[in-house]
């Protein structure tokens, strides 16, 4: 019985006894698969391809291969962030970046040319940063899905930021916007004095519950914040008259603390509609930011406990030397005073 002769290594033929002969190899690990034609012309694009592997030659793309383009990446990133609760920037930075680079072959975007974009659209480092993260994620999900091979932000320089500025209230500065807003917005007094007595984020004040507020052992805690790990935030007399005076009668345990204005439920910190940033408008406000009063409560306990080494109820660290804490509470421990006595407060200090 003769024996069935074997196809050269890397050839065979489909339909089988057809005359047409396709080749067969790989490429870092990744299957390559090229209709030729006739068996001849089929060895050696075989041998052109095997040699080409072997120095690091770019390979063709193919009319039958797909091209993944930066739009798809860009697509599947957004896919990976749908549950993150920072996922407008996300979609604001894919907007951007897709009309620039979204037609462009991802196997084609080099290190250089992503720097290059950079440069030209980010002016400030901050941002430069923040643009390289989100492409460098859109990236890695290529690679995580098979769709590319590899991720050329990597490559791309991280920018040095700068330290920023410090700016807190100064006492008058607290007083004078007090004073605004008891004319303008006296709905939103308990708000203004709970985040500078406080220190806590704009997204921490506005997503707390009823449900989170112990106002018998004077803490709030915290679950959602913007590490990730939750946060016991405590409270002195100011800041617990300013709670109870929001407080009514039928309130549940998962009614916000605060209430988010608009049908959206969302406060939009950049907007321009906020009740903030209309008092912020006003020449007696001294241009002062929201982010400016969730430090000025600190610094002022901090140059108080500096006077007189220790606040009445409260006890200093010994590191940071900066930081005060506040005791859990004994029942003989609480205040007295009224809501609005207590409202008031800050005309004594």
């Amino acid at each position: 019985m003769m024996k069935k002769k074997k196809n050269p290594r890397g050839l065979f033929e489909r339909p089988p006894a057809s005359g047409v002969w396709w080749i067969n190899y790989y490429v870092k690990g990744k299957q390559h698969r090229e209709k030729v034609g006739r068996k001849s012309d089929a060895i050696d694009l075989y041998q052109v391809r095997k040699a080409d592997a072997t120095v690091g030659r770019k390979l063709p793309n193919l009319c039958a291969s797909k091209v993944v383009t930066v739009s798809e990446l860009i697509d599947d990133a957004l896919e990976f962030v749908v549950h993150h609760k920072d996922l407008r920037n996300y979609v604001s930075k894919a907007a951007i970046f897709r009309k620039a680079m979204g037609s462009v072959d991802a196997a084609d975007v080099k290190p250089q040319a992503l720097e290059r974009w950079l440069r030209l659209h980010c002016k400030t480092a901050a941002t430069s940063n923040r643009y390289k993260a989100f492409i460098s994620l859109c990236f890695r999900e290529g690679i995580r899905n098979g769709k590319v091979g590899t991720n050329p932000a990597r490559l791309v320089g991280q920018r040095k930021e700068s330290a920023g500025r410090l700016r807190f209230l100064s006492y008058d500065e607290y007083d004078t916007l007090h004073e605004v807003i008891s004319k303008r917005f006296p709905e939103h007094l308990a708000e203004y004095i709970v985040s500078v007595h406080t220190g806590m984020r704009l997204s921490e004040q506005y997503t707390i519950q009823w449900s989170q507020v112990h106002l018998d052992r004077r803490t709030i805690e915290l679950t959602k914040t913007k590490n990730g790990h939750a946060r016991t935030v405590h409270l002195n007399a100011d800041a617990v008259a300013a709670i109870e005076s929001v407080k009514r009668p039928g309130q549940r345990g998962s009614d916000r603390l605060f209430p988010r204005e608009g049908t959206k439920g969302r406060f939009d910190t950049r907007s321009g509609t906020s009740r903030a940033s209309r008092t912020r408008k006003s020449p007696a406000s001294y241009g002062i930011q929201i982010v400016i009063l969730t430090v000025a409560g600190w610094r002022w306990l901090v140059r108080r406990s500096r006077r007189s080494r220790r606040l009445p109820g409260t006890r200093r660290s010994r590191w940071p030397p900066d930081t005060v804490t506040y005791p859990r509470p004994t029942s003989c421990q609480s205040s007295s005073a009224s809501s609005e006595q207590a409202l008031n407060r800050h005309r004594r200090m």
